[in-house]
């Protein structure tokens, strides 16, 4: 469940309670004299107990002693610190849960940072050792879950099941999904019962103890990003010489053209003032290009009298630019293009230090393992992996979907301005599960966006004429998903098809 239960402070020898089979993580430090060592060890364990010892004939004590739950999600490693001691208090401590073992039906692996999108409530109460009890349900999907010898048999708001058990031990826990009418559940047990779950979901989440004798717990949703400006993005790479005549204007306005209006130079900047209802390309001048390739188009609006102004290049109209410096990566559609600035009848919009070069197409890769826990839901977006988004019209997000006959097909997509591209896998990719194991890699760039899973790369879209910027924009991992999370790896580079395979094998 996450939480920490230490085992005290300094002491020559301990033995804890009886402990239900899992993986622990079992460390202190090793006094003797003015030296210390570190102790760390992780073991699996039956219902059984543990015990630390020093040795007072050599003058060895134990120190900071704790006992972390790992497979239940408990942190078993702090790197941050290099310390996850916590002193004993009455209070459970919540930390974050990182090393997490899953039990993979011949040993506990350790499947990495557990990560739980969505909050759950313990609807049980004497969860250690359960007895019967009945609770009001609304008519939703409800899952039930415990390890153990015995049996839950329902009745009233539904009769699914029974649920039985298999055996003592997070590698024999066993679940039922079932959705009950809007009533009153009674759960009767009989047998061994422990470690009991019943919470709103399609999907059995981690353990939540409620040892009282009422009510019930909630675990409040995890979240994980990759702070803004702190993952790697590309930069543009100039290639090709400079386009644009006059853009500084430092002696006059030459080069441009003015429709539906006039310009003039003062101060080294060009002004352009509309002048009739058409507006045309307003301040502008033809470029010839190579359609296809990308450029990187940068100028200065200076001012504008009603406060905003508008850039068109090819295939790119931009109506909210405000006074300051801009910068835009747009592939080129064709051979021929138009650099122009205009504004509304009546006003005007002055502009400097205006660039179009050739750039490399700008491109980010992305890969991600771990595994996930999901339903068939019949829904587009059943989980989402990660979502690198500035807003709805602008982002990166790798998806699983269960819409209509998919049971987990991989979605990868990437929308820049509004403009969506997306990469799919076959409909049954994925079948629903708990701890369903996945290793994905996606390739975004100005021209292209491909996908690779489980080492097979899928067919490339060249179709994309932009990536969007999301350089100053926190990436969420694990946004809407449930499960855990082995790796996720970001390069500022575009890896191509053959290397997406290498990542995801």
């Amino acid at each position: 469940d996450g939480s920490v239960s230490p085992l005290g402070g300094a002491w020559t020898s301990l033995t804890t309670t009886a402990l239900d089979g899992g993986w622990y993580r079992v460390e202190g430090i090793l006094e003797r004299g003015t030296t210390l060592f570190r102790y760390r060890v992780g073991v699996a364990l039956d219902a059984s107990t543990v015990s630390y010892a020093g040795d007072v004939t050599k003058g060895i004590k134990v120190r900071k002693a704790s006992l972390y739950r790992s497979d239940l999600g408990g942190m078993v490693d702090n790197p941050d610190t290099g310390d996850s001691y916590v002193p004993t208090t009455s209070a459970t401590r919540y930390l974050a849960r990182r090393g997490n073992h899953i039990y993979n039906g011949s040993e506990w692996v350790n499947a990495g940072y557990l990560n739980e999108s969505e909050a759950r409530t313990q609807l049980l109460h004497t969860t250690d050792t359960l007895v019967t009890q009945s609770h009001t349900v609304t008519a939703v999907p409800h899952t039930l879950h415990f390890t153990g010898t015995g049996t839950i048999t329902l009745s009233g708001a539904s009769t699914a099941g029974p649920l039985v058990g298999t055996g003592t031990g997070e590698n024999n826990r066993v679940s039922l999904t079932f959705t009950p009418t809007a009533a009153s559940l009674t759960l009767t047990v009989s047998g061994t019962v422990t470690n009991a779950q019943l919470e709103v979901g399609s999907t059995p989440s981690s353990y939540i103890p409620n040892l009282a004798a009422s009510g019930t717990v909630t675990r409040a949703a995890d979240t994980i990003q990759v702070d803004a400006g702190a993952a790697p993005w590309p930069t543009p790479n100039v290639i090709g010489p400079e386009l644009v005549t006059n853009g500084t204007f430092d002696t006059d306005t030459s080069g441009w053209t003015a429709t539906g209006g006039t310009v003039s130079q003062s101060l080294g900047q060009l002004t352009y003032a509309r002048s009739g209802a058409a507006g045309g390309e307003g301040a502008h001048q033809d470029l010839t290009v190579t359609s296809g390739s990308v450029y990187k188009v940068s100028f200065d609006i200076v001012s504008v009298s009603s406060g905003s102004g508008v850039v068109t290049f090819s295939g790119l109209t931009d109506a909210t630019l405000g006074v300051g410096s801009h910068e835009k990566i747009i592939k080129a559609t064709s051979s021929s293009v138009i650099i122009g600035f205009w504004c509304n009848d009546g006003e005007s919009v002055t502009i400097d230090n205006i660039s179009v070069r050739e750039i490399d197409p700008l491109s980010v890769s992305i890969q991600m393992d771990g595994t996930m826990t999901y339903a068939d839901e019949n829904a587009l977006v059943t989980l989402r992996h990660l979502l690198w988004s500035f807003d709805a019209s602008n982002r990166i997000q790798s998806y699983v979907s269960t819409v209509s006959t998919a049971s987990g097909q991989q979605y990868f997509n990437q929308i820049s301005v509004g403009v969506s591209d997306i990469i799919v896998s076959a409909a049954d990719r994925f079948t629903p599960g708990i701890n369903v194991p996945f290793n994905l890699a996606s390739r975004h760039g100005s021209t292209f966006v491909n996908g690779a899973v489980d080492g097979t790369a899928l067919t490339a879209d060249t179709t994309p004429t932009a990536l969007p910027d999301l350089s100053a924009t926190a990436l969420q991992i694990g946004y809407d998903h449930m499960g855990n999370i082995g790796m996720l790896r970001v390069w500022a580079d575009d890896l191509g098809d053959e290397n997406l395979e290498l990542a995801t094998s």
